[in-house]
């Protein structure tokens, strides 16, 4: 009894306040129905079957279709949108039940309907509602970088270098995720010199405001130097020795687990150590630098390999398993999407099987976009 006289009471405060049955269509193309509660502030409040009491801004929605509760049948056509039985809004206390009416039992039969298909997707509903307000609250929050690099000369040398980069960075904290995609290629007097490509996918999880854990994802290949897939997995952690508005400087150790593919042969698994750090530096509105630098190593040896007729030949001797990676990068904006790059790389593998081929040094400049 007290429950429905709770029901009732909120049921004529909503009829006073003018709340109705409204449909909201928004511009992702999507629609809400529920009770249009108020709106305030350029929002507008709905109550839902499902979500509860909700609130989107205006600015989203296309337009809003009322229904405003008049007639006898609005007071149970509002309390099935409010999940409350339809008797349960009858009549108020000391006052005569209003007589059903046309409109009352085609309201009613509409709340119904409603209601039934609400319970139909009970289970799916919540999942669907849960995973796009996520994704939605990803795409606002992530930023992204694409960087467009060529150069191009003729005469008594013809050379021709085509670089590629695209980033991408989302923070949910304690979360950190961000991936990396390269693409390298590059002839002289017409020969392949570079023709790379290999990308990244990093999880960071703070666990205090100093330490964090991190796994890292690669995958690459290198057609030059014969590696046909090079896949690498690695956990560590880090410590965050600098953290402030301008500049970050973190630090950390871990292992890594690493399988390569050369000329359709497999090279086995094998396991590294690993240091890495990275810094980051806004100089100010416009300018940025950014720095990265990773050593592998591992105490057992890799074995050694030639290439022989175009066939990938193992030998007796064995090499060294050890790399390291440097990357620097300015940044400069021309606008708030526009950027210029200057960027320096370097890598070195003692295990890659050609002994010219084992450094790669780069200097680039790139155009970048910011979405």
């Amino acid at each position: 009894m007290p429950r429905r006289l709770t029901i009732t009471l909120l049921l004529l405060c909503l009829g006073s306040s003018g709340a109705g049955a409204a449909e909201l269509y928004l511009k992702s193309g999507d629609k809400l129905s529920g009770v249009l509660l108020r709106r305030d502030a350029g929002r507008v409040f709905l109550k839902h079957p499902l979500l509860g009491e909700i609130s989107l801004p205006e600015s989203e929605l296309v337009r809003v279709q009322e229904d405003p509760p008049t007639g006898p049948g609005a007071p149970a056509a509002l309390a099935s949108a409010l999940g409350a039985p339809a008797h349960a809004a009858a009549s108020a206390p000391g006052q005569p039940a209003p007589k059903a009416t046309a409109a009352s039992d085609k309201a009613l039969a509409a709340a119904a309907a409603q209601a039934k298909a609400s319970r139909e997707d009970d289970d799916e509903a919540p999942v669907y509602s849960t995973w796009l307000k996520g994704w939605k609250r990803v795409m606002a929050d992530a930023k992204g970088t694409l960087e467009l690099g060529y150069q191009e000369q003729d005469g008594r040398r013809n050379t021709s270098n085509l670089s590629f980069r695209a980033s991408a960075e989302y923070t949910n904290l304690p979360d950190n995720y961000r991936f990396d995609w390269r693409y390298y290629y590059g002839d002289y007097n017409d020969v392949v010199q570079t023709d790379k490509k290999d990308w990244s996918f990093r999880w960071r999880h703070d666990l205090n405001k100093r330490i964090f854990t991190q796994t890292i994802t690669t995958y690459a290949s290198d057609r030059i130097k014969n590696i046909d897939i090079n896949l690498e997995q690695s956990a560590g952690m880090g410590y965050a020795a600098l953290n402030t508005n301008r500049q970050k400087f973190n630090v950390g150790a871990g292992l890594v687990g690493q399988h390569r593919i050369i000329l359709e042969q497999d090279t086995g698994l094998i396991a590294l150590g690993e240091l890495f750090e990275d810094y980051t530096r806004r100089i100010n509105k416009r300018f940025s630098i950014r720095q990265e630098a990773r050593v592998q190593y591992s105490p057992t040896h890799r074995a050694s390999y030639t290439t022989l007729n175009g066939q990938l030949v193992r030998s007796n001797a064995e090499v060294d398993n050890y790399r390291y990676r440097f990357n620097a990068s300015l940044e400069g904006k021309i606008t708030e999407k526009i950027s210029l790059n200057l960027r320096f790389e370097y890598e070195f593998d003692n295990t890659v099987v050609e002994s010219d081929l084992k450094s790669d040094r780069r200097v680039s400049t790139t155009l970048g976009y910011t979405f």
